[in-house]
């Protein structure tokens, strides 16, 4: 009695685990990790349903996101607890609303909903936050997830979903036939994944990724020691173009001229393109911004658009100025991006992603129907220490990668830097607080894919089903309510047909 009182909590931390070792070590367990949530939900109380995807959702949440408590932030270190552990919060409340959802509506509705719910919850730029959707989780076994550049990662998602429905139904309702399907998706989605794999990509643009490694604070090493560094890791490269991470230049590029002609000369004396991050004051307003120098022929930048919440910026200090005045939580004070910039070098279009820009499909989106064909991802990670959060935020330039079918150039500070083909293959990557010099031989975007060009159809698609079965749902429930009331009037009226004698007045 009591352990089938304790099944929602144990099925619970089971489906969590599950996910976690799924996106660790076992990437083939992903396809049944929501099985034991979806016995819950057919089998027990709504009461059930949310204690199992809560305690689900908070012990993967938790374990995935807690290296984000041991994150070096200096004195806002208060405030970082405070903000993951709303963060576990918030990204916990869509697992219960998916479990909710399949318990009032058909169960087969359970794919819709979490895809729906995980392309919502990374919609908008204020708080949005695209880290951790499972499919990433499927990213080492490339071949499955070639076929995101039609569906993307949110379809991805959907097809991890889907399969956890598919083998319930098989295992636990005892339809055989469902092995069909199943077996005719994987066939068609791994022949799809060896065609695209095979495909051969011709090298156009030869890059040099430059990791430093070099302290985040910045009176660990001056700004004259960096950029030192980082101009004599570059010498006697022969490649077309150069790439410096996010914190090159940490300092305002117009209030210290000096050092940042210094890197001007540079580039005129080496004669080869630079890309580096700085910071950049613009009528009062500071940004972080991407620097493209050429020699000989002045500065171009991008501005970051998908700032950090509470890190490089409030949320929505821009619409409510009051919150700068109320909330003080140590955060960056950046201005927002406006201009999907597409830098130009030499007939190539360059798209710049500015740290965790890069987990957004749909900004990377804009930066493709603008014409890009290349992509630049520079990033610090060196806040993240040595843990699992550098290996999770390497991963998702490689889902970009094969969406757009578009090369990835990623330069870390402290690693993990690479670069990625069209479908995924990383050929070298950087080890964590290293220095390295990676040479690439890149090819360059010649396609247009049905993602590229469509965007998220399936997701919205996803969305508005969910919403007209709900509304389909209330409305069969309201004639149930209303059926009932008029059988119950019914009924009533012929009782008392029945034994009450109508009166006979003189």
């Amino acid at each position: 009695m009591q352990i089938e009182r304790c099944k929602p909590l144990i099925l619970g931390i089971l489906s969590g685990s599950l996910l976690l070792i799924a996106f660790r070590y076992l990437p083939i367990l992903v396809f049944i990790f929501y099985i034991p949530l979806l016995w819950v939900i057919r089998n027990r109380p709504l009461r059930d349903v949310c204690i199992s995807t809560g305690v689900a959702a908070i012990i993967f949440n938790a374990i995935y996101y807690g290296w984000l408590y041991f994150a070096d932030v200096g004195h806002a270190k208060g405030w970082l607890i405070v903000g993951v552990t709303l963060l576990i919060i918030y990204l916990s409340i869509p697992w219960v609303l998916v479990g909710v959802g399949a318990k009032i509506l058909p169960m087969w509705m359970t794919p819709f909903l979490w895809v729906g719910l995980e392309f919502l919850r990374s919609l908008t730029s204020e708080i949005g936050f695209a880290w951790g959707l499972v499919g990433y989780a499927l990213v080492p076994y490339l071949k499955m997830v070639q076929v995101a550049d039609i569906v993307g990662i949110y379809g991805i998602s959907f097809i991890v979903m889907l399969v956890n429905l598919l083998l319930y139904y098989l295992l636990f309702l005892r339809r055989r036939w469902m092995i069909i399907p199943i077996i005719t998706l994987f066939v068609c989605i791994y022949l799809y994944g060896v065609k695209k794999m095979a495909l051969q990509y011709r090298p156009k643009l030869k890059v040099a990724i430059i990791q430093p490694n070099i302290e985040p604070y910045v009176k660990r090493l001056p700004l004259s020691g960096r950029i030192d560094k980082l101009e004599n890791m570059c010498h006697n490269l022969n490649v077309d173009l150069i790439v410096w991470p996010e914190t090159a230049f940490p300092f305002v590029l117009d209030t210290n001229r000096i050092f940042y002609h210094k890197i001007v000369e540079f580039v005129d004396s080496i004669n080869t393109p630079l890309i580096f991050g700085a910071t950049r004051l613009d009528n009062g307003k500071v940004y972080n911004s991407a620097i493209l120098l050429v020699p000989n022929n002045g500065m171009d930048h991008y501005d970051k658009i998908y700032l950090v919440p509470f890190a490089e910026r409030l949320p929505f200090d821009e619409y409510f100025p009051v919150l700068q005045r109320i909330f003080r939580f140590g955060q960056g004070n950046f201005a927002k991006g406006k201009e999907f910039k597409v830098f130009q070098l030499d007939g190539y279009n360059i798209a710049v992603l500015i740290c965790f820009e890069s987990i957004f499909p749909r900004l990377v989106r804009r930066f493709v129907l603008n014409g890009a064909n290349l992509l630049v991802n520079i990033t610090e990670d060196a806040w993240f220490g040595r843990s699992w959060g550098p290996y999770q935020h390497a991963t998702m330039p490689v889902m970009r990668a094969i969406e757009f079918r578009i090369p990835v150039i990623r330069c870390a500070n402290t690693g993990i830097s690479m670069y990625v083909l069209p479908n995924g293959e990383v050929p070298y990557e950087s080890k964590l607080f290293t220095e390295a010099v990676i040479v690439a031989n890149v090819p360059i975007r010649e396609e247009e894919t049905f993602y590229a060009r469509y965007g998220d159809v399936l997701p919205i698609g996803s969305i508005i089903f969910t919403l007209g079965m709900t509304l389909i749902h209330l409305y069969r429930h309201r004639r149930k309510e209303l059926s009932f009331s008029c059988n119950s009037c019914s009924v009533k009226s012929t009782i008392l047909r029945r034994f009450i004698k109508p009166q006979t007045f003189k």
